[in-house]
């Protein structure tokens, strides 16, 4: 695995403004991926991709929010909030 020339590309896509890159990163960021884990940057790549409504995004910045991880306050509330929608894609996939 060359972790440093997929960061390099990825980080450039990200920069781009490609959410699935954006999201890439986030979860790279949070499960130490090549990199040291740093879940503050988790949530601000999370936090790109989900501006762009991009659902896997949304989906891991709900279960950050849950844990209170990357400086989140925990909130079940808001967690499930974000979590909701990319369930309901998935349900709606299976049918």
């Amino acid at each position: 695995q060359d972790y440093p020339s997929g960061w390099k590309w990825m980080r450039a896509a990200a920069e781009q403004g490609l959410p699935y890159a954006q999201n890439y990163l986030g979860a790279a960021y949070s499960s130490g991926w090549g990199t040291k884990p740093d879940p503050k940057a988790a949530v601000q790549w999370f936090q790109a991709a989900k501006a762009q409504n991009f659902l896997p995004a949304l989906n891991n910045l709900g279960w950050m929010t849950l844990r209170g991880q990357g400086g989140l306050t925990p909130d079940t509330a808001a967690g499930l909030k974000l979590i909701q929608p990319s369930g309901e894609s998935y349900t709606l996939k299976k049918k």
